[in-house]
């Protein structure tokens, strides 16, 4: 009788575990299943906080590394193979909020048939495939008219060609977030991001307005011009570091919106003299010693140097028509 009653508060005790231990389980798959709710909560709110906060473009001043980080190491030609289109001409469109004909300021440099190119998003632009004679070595001038729409990325490059460890370009900068929002520079040291730059302090541009801006380096000092005047003049004796890249007018890491005319490359620093006539007479005969890249825009890639180097549009870039241009 007792072996039989301890044999029954054994099993009674066994069973009163066994319950427990279902209902510890229980609770812990609960608790489980309630974190784990918690932590896909957070991480689609983490994800949606990261979706609306690339969309906001930083505002605040650079460093040559923030500016050499949109820089792609990707040869040129492997990024566009597959974009690569023929020339293109259409209307203007109201999207990109045009300068008015009686607002354009532009002299003769305009072009007999008054068009221009036009960019309106990330990956539209126009490429040159790298060339010996493009590849300065005592002097570099570039000129270039453009009518900025709007700004979707804080560099956007007007004309570039720097990269491989060289090169040169004209970058712009966020207008309300830097003192000095446009550039020439280029690239002296293959081993470090060290450029000769000389910049624009006082010079602001706004949208739907357009401005001529030409750099200079004739082997001493480089110089930056806005519409023919001279804003800016630095010692620059370190030789340009060449490189093998292609030229890209309108984009290289910073995609630059609205429209693009007349864009100019010299094997020589201009002096201040021919800038100004240039602003003011356009590319006279005067101006075409060193002249190795002349493309008007006027409905086509071509390039009017006489050096042969055509581009070809990429993405959804297009030629658009103008008024007739008054100064």
């Amino acid at each position: 009788m007792r072996r039989s009653t301890h044999r029954s508060i054994h099993q009674n005790i066994l069973f009163l575990m066994q319950v427990l231990l279902a209902f510890l389980g229980i609770f812990l798959v609960n608790a489980q299943t309630s974190t784990l709710d918690n932590d896909l909560t957070g991480l689609q709110k983490i994800e949606e906080n990261y979706d609306s906060a690339t969309q906001v473009i930083p505002k605040k001043s650079p460093s040559e590394l923030e500016l050499l980080t949109g820089i792609d190491a990707t040869p040129l030609k492997d990024q566009i193979e597959s974009k690569a289109q023929p020339d293109k001409t259409i209307p203007p469109q109201k999207s990109h909020n045009p300068a008015k004909p009686e607002d354009d300021r532009r002299g003769p440099v305009h072009g007999p048939s008054g068009m221009a190119l036009q960019l309106e998003k990330n990956g539209d632009f126009m490429c040159i495939s790298n060339n010996a004679s493009l590849n300065p070595s005592s002097g570099l001038s570039i000129s270039i008219w453009f009518n900025p729409s709007k700004q979707i990325h804080p560099f956007p490059r007007l004309v570039s060609k720097l990269g491989f460890g060289g090169g040169y370009e004209f970058v712009l900068a966020n207008r309300d977030a830097y003192t000095a929002p446009a550039w020439f520079r280029y690239q002296y040291d293959s081993s470090a991001p060290r450029f000769e730059d000389v910049g624009a302090n006082s010079f602001k541009f706004e949208f739907g307005k357009w401005y001529q801006i030409t750099g200079t380096w004739d082997g001493q000092k480089q110089r930056f011009f806005v519409n023919g005047k001279q804003k800016a003049e630095r010692d620059a004796k370190n030789p340009i570091i060449n490189n093998s890249r292609d030229i890209a007018i309108g984009q290289y890491g910073g995609q630059f919106v609205g429209l693009i005319d007349e864009v100019c490359i010299w094997n020589i620093g201009l002096e201040p003299k021919a800038v100004n006539e240039l602003y003011s007479k356009g590319l006279t005969h005067s101006l075409k010693k060193g002249l190795v890249g002349w493309w008007q825009m006027d409905g086509n890639c071509k390039d009017s140097s006489g050096m042969g180097n055509n581009g070809f549009l990429c993405g959804n870039a297009v030629f658009v028509r103008m008024g007739k241009a008054s100064k």
